[in-house]
Parts: C-alpha cells; structure tokens; sequence
C-alpha cells in the first residue's frame, strides 16, 4: 500500500479553510481537477455520513467516487474513505482520505492532505496529480477570500462608530447653518444661479446624497484615525475641494461660491477630526 501527502499554505484562517472543504457549496467549487466539471454530487462533508461525486472530463467521460466520512473535528481535521466506481457502477478499491487544517502562526492556515491506503505507487502518483490540480482551486478560492477578509478588516478594524455617525450629522447640521441666510446662504445662492426656497422645498434626494457622502467620509477619517494617517485625510479633502473648486470654476460660479463651498468642506473635516479625537479619548482608543 502507498501513502500521499500533500501541504499547502493559504492565506485565510484555519475556520475559513475548514469550512472550504467540508460544506458542500464550498467544495463543489475546488472538487476535482482543473477541466473536470460536476454532473452530479452529495458532498456535505460537514458530519458522518455518505458522500458521493460523479465528474465529467472535456470528452464527456464520467468519473465517479463515493466514500463516508468516518471521523470529524471541526475545525482541525476530518477523515473520509474514497473509491472509485467502475462503467458498471461497481466500487472498486477503498483507501482513505484525512484533512488537516492548522494556524500557521501568521494568520493563515496549513493545509495537509494524506491519502492513505493506495494500492501502489502509480495509483499514489496518479492521485497526487489530480488532488494537486484541485488544491490549486482550493488556494485561489482561500486567497481571494483572505484578501475580502484583510480589506473589509482594513476599513472596519477599531473604527470608532460612533464618532463616525457623529462627525457626519454634526456636519449635515453645520450645512443647515451655513448655507443658510444667517451666514452665507443669500449670498452663495445667488453666486450658484439658485433659489434657496423654504424649508418646505428643499431638495430631498441631494439632501440624502449629501448625508450619504457625509457618512464616507467621515468613515474614510475614521480609518485614517486608526492607522494614524491624519495627514492623508488632510490631503484627500484638499485635493476634493480643489476639484470641487475647479467644478465651480467650469461652471461660472462665483468667486464668493466657490470659497463657501471649499469652506464647508475644510469645516467638515475638522469637525470629522475632532470627533474621532473625542471618542477615540472617552473609549481609551489609539
């Protein structure tokens, strides 16, 4: 009898992985080598139980498998039988499969495979190179969903919420007052070509764009805030409200127009700021 190992590492954590190769809409995506497509299968892998498999190559030619999953340890290893069914449907030599999944230490994962109970070294050599093909889809689907996990981590990861929400409404309201006839609105309006009309009138949807807009950015500031890149969000707004300037520019704005707005934004930014220094002081962040 001859014994298989092979051993990857994957970028996403051991749950991750586990999770990849035992339930059943994560494993029909990696299942079989490349080129081979799905005819039919039962592969919940996920508890003791039957499973079975049928593959179809380019020619049409149908490979078919099936085994039990005998022994399960979510999430560090999992143990099935295999074998392969002949043109007459009958099952033919049984071996054994393990999976074992592991931290590497660095916040991904390493993956081994032992397919145990071969009858020979061919039949050992043979499997290598259809399970080595499967793996390759197993650690492009791993990555890529290693990478969802770092970026969504990236922007999410010891954001002061509240300081977020807070910086955009404070600053949603300081537009109610200074666009207003109190301060620069009477003024801005007729730099903008526009009518501020009642309170009754105003526009709904912009209004909603705007606090949307708001909202991101005072998110983006609040990222920045974890990472102690105060500066890029420094020059990410000047260079916003340059080009929002030079909007007003192409559009004949006026020149009072034009400064209202870059003012609002500039306003908006340090309010934003000094949000996320308040929460990040009253929560012992950063």
């Amino acid at each position: 009898m001859s014994t298989l190992t092979l051993q990857r590492e994957f970028a996403a954590a051991p749950e991750t992985v586990f999770a990849y190769i035992t339930r059943a809409e994560n494993v029909v995506q990696w299942w079989g080598p490349e080129g081979m497509g799905m005819k039919d299968h039962r592969l919940d892998l996920t508890q003791p139980g039957n499973w079975t498999s049928t593959l179809v190559n380019a020619e049409g030619g149908l490979h078919k498998m099936s085994g039990l999953v005998t022994a399960i340890d979510p999430p560090n290893w999992m143990e099935f039988t295999w074998g392969w069914h002949d043109g007459d449907d009958l099952r033919g030599h049984e071996s054994r499969v393990r999976l074992e999944v592991k931290s590497n230490g660095s916040g991904g994962s390493l993956f081994v495979l032992i397919h145990s109970d071969l009858p020979d070294e061919e039949s050992a050599t043979n499997h290598g190179k259809g399970w080595a093909s499967a793996l390759s889809k197993l650690e492009r689907m791993a990555n890529s969903d290693s990478l969802k996990e770092k970026t969504m981590a990236e922007i999410t990861m010891g954001i002061s919420w509240v300081s977020v929400i807070a910086g955009a409404i404070i600053s949603f309201l300081m537009g109610w007052l200074w666009y207003s006839p109190t301060l620069f609105g009477a003024k801005w309006a007729q730099g903008q070509g526009v009518d501020l009309g009642k309170a009754s009138e105003m526009p709904v949807v912009a209004m909603g764009v705007q606090i949307v807009g708001l909202f991101l950015m005072s998110w983006f500031v609040g990222v920045t805030a974890v990472s102690s890149a105060l500066f890029t969000v420094i020059l990410a707004t000047i260079a916003f409200t340059v080009l929002a300037y030079s909007s007003g520019l192409f559009g004949k704005k006026s020149s009072y127009a034009r400064n209202v707005d870059a003012g609002y934004w500039i306003v908006c930014l340090i309010i934003m700021v000094l949000s996320q220094g308040v929460g990040r002081s009253l929560t012992g962040a950063g």
